[in-house]
This record gives structure tokens, C-alpha cells and sequence, in this order.
């Protein structure tokens, strides 16, 4: 264009920065960007859950991976498909329920994600409903400790059964102890409270949070898609049977196995063989989530029926 002057391409580079420049440069970069991930950690935390807490913690126990947190009362299912519910622990860690009345049976309940009553409430999963149900005909209201929590397999409900029976809350010891068990209780131990092996300052990130739940997908993937493995867990949840009930006769503790459908023959078997009895739960098959397989309200009314139609004849 007339009158701009050409770009003088002669003229010497501006002189490089000094070394602490550039140090001072990054510094302050780097404090911005950590301003922003703090920022939208704490957004997406309200997004997300309105900062609630895990029902996990790390265990103290020798053995067991992780309890429940006493005294939370928290909302759960934010990762799974299933409308938002309320959990509900007490003190000792156990799901909360209305005390037994005094001289009435006391019963513990251990288990996995299907006796802890995942999808539903407080009084809607089946040991709830199950100390409802017995109240009928024992003329009075039965303890019922839900110590199940998603995740355990057979090994962790052993140790923290017999965690709870050397150091035992007030009610203890039991006369009756429920495992309820599935077909996958035979996996490795795996930490589904901190699946990555977080830090405990990062555990409950939000920006981290999909990658947990990642990890966690992929686990169960490797547990229920391949033959090998499955293989590996019918035989660890045999010897897992078998090492249950001859403790359990050393112990003179009663303990009743209850199985998920899938359970094969063979396992059921060997719960017979090694408790004299278990509780199969094939009439509740039909009482599913349509979007998630645990059981309904009216599918874990049904697991009450079906293990109260057996504990009537044995209960004192």
C-alpha cells in the first residue's frame, strides 16, 4: 500500500530471555493452571454430588480391604443407571436398622452389593425386611446386622466376620450368620473403594472420578468375560466354601449359605455338604431392575420370604 514502509527484516532478533525469566514464566503458569483444576474440581464436586461422601474407607483390619463409613448417611448410584437412593450406617459400620428387642435372636448378615441392597433404601433391602418378616412369627423383634457391602468376596466377608466376632459390637456373638453369596465371590481381592491406588487426597476427585469408575468396569470385565478366570473363581469360591464351613464347626458358629440363581450345582453342593443347608433364591429371578441386575424392592422382599421360610425351623 502507498506510504506503509516495507518490514525491515534486517534488524537484529530481540535478545533471548535469561534463565530466570523463563523460570518466573513457568512458575506462574503453573500456578494458574492449578488454580483452574482446583476451581473446576470444586465445580464439578457440586455438579456432580453436592460433595458427597464415599460410603467406603480404607480398613484398619489385618485382611479386610475396606469398610463402611459409621455414622454416614450419604446418597449413593450417581455411576450406575438406577435413580439415586439413601444409605444409612450406623456406628459400628453395619447398614442401619431398628434394634432387636432384648432376648429376641440376633442375626449377621454378610454379603456382597445384592445383601447390602444396592438400588434401594434403608428398609427395603432384604435383611430389613427380613427382621419384619420375622417378627411375625418369633412374637418379638430379631437383631438383623447388614454387614454387606459392594465388592466383597467371600474372603473379605470372612474376615470381617471374624474381625467382628473378636472384637464384637454390643449384640455379639450372633446365633445365626447369613452369607449370601453369587457366582463371582470367587475373584481376587480388588479395592473398589480406590480402584487406581490413589493418594488419599485424590480419592474423591472429581476430574479422577471417571477413571475410577473405568478401572472398575474393566475389573468386572475381567471377571465375568473370560472362561479362564471364571474358571479360577469357581474353584477359589469352592475352597472358599469349604474353608468357611470347617471354620465356622471349630468356631460352633451357625451359618446359613444363601445363593443367587447362577450359583452352579456343584457349589450348591458343596454349601450343603459343608452347612447342612442353604438358601437357593431362584423364585426371585424375576424381581430385577430392568437396567441394573440387583433385585427390586419386591425382589428383596422376595430373598426375605425365601431365607425366613428356612430360618423359622432354626432360629431359637
Amino acid at each position: 500500500m502507498a506510504g506503509r514502509r516495507p518490514l525491515d527484516r534486517s534488524s537484529p532478533d530481540l535478545p533471548p530471555r535469561s534463565p530466570a525469566r523463563r523460570l518466573l514464566g513457568l512458575g506462574l503458569s503453573l500456578i494458574a493452571a492449578a488454580a483452574l483444576l482446583l476451581l473446576g474440581e470444586a465445580l464439578l464436586q457440586q455438579v456432580r454430588s453436592g460433595g458427597s461422601p464415599s460410603l467406603f474407607r480404607s480398613s484398619e483390619v489385618p485382611g479386610l480391604i475396606y469398610d463402611a463409613v459409621p455414622g454416614l448417611r450419604a446418597e449413593q448410584g450417581q455411576d450406575s443407571r438406577l435413580p439415586p437412593w439413601i444409605v444409612e450406617i450406623d456406628g459400628d459400620g453395619a447398614r442401619r436398622a431398628p434394634p432387636g428387642d432384648p432376648g429376641c435372636p440376633s442375626i449377621w448378615v454378610f454379603g456382597d452389593s445384592y445383601a447390602h441392597g444396592w438400588g434401594v433404601a434403608n428398609d427395603q433391602s432384604w435383611p430389613a425386611q427380613l427382621q419384619v418378616t420375622l417378627s411375625g412369627s418369633l412374637g418379638c423383634l430379631p437383631t438383623v446386622r447388614n454387614w454387606a457391602l459392594p465388592g466383597y468376596n467371600l474372603s473379605q466377608m470372612q474376615v470381617r466376620l471374624q474381625h467382628l466376632l473378636a472384637a464384637p459390637p454390643a449384640d455379639a456373638p450372633p446365633d445365626l450368620v447369613l452369607i449370601h453369596f453369587e457366582e463371582f465371590d470367587g475373584f481376587p481381592d480388588f479395592d473398589f473403594s480406590n480402584p487406581l491406588g490413589l493418594p488419599r487426597f485424590l480419592r474423591q476427585s472429581a476430574f479422577l472420578r471417571p477413571l475410577q469408575v473405568l478401572r472398575v468396569l474393566q475389573f468386572d470385565r475381567s471377571i465375568t468375560e473370560d472362561p479362564a478366570a471364571s474358571a479360577a473363581q469357581a474353584l477359589r469360591l469352592k475352597t472358599g466354601l469349604e474353608q468357611l464351613g470347617e471354620w465356622a464347626k471349630s468356631q460352633k458358629l451357625s451359618v446359613i449359605p444363601i445363593a443367587e440363581p447362577e450359583v452352579t450345582e456343584q457349589l450348591r453342593q458343596v454349601a450343603r455338604e459343608q452347612f447342612g443347608v442353604f438358601v437357593p433364591l431362584d423364585s426371585c429371578e424375576a424381581f430385577r431392575f430392568e437396567v441394573d441386575p440387583h433385585y427390586t424392592r419386591e425382589g428383596n422382599a422376595c430373598v426375605a420370604t425365601q431365607v425366613a421360610g428356612v430360618l423359622t425351623t432354626r432360629l431359637p
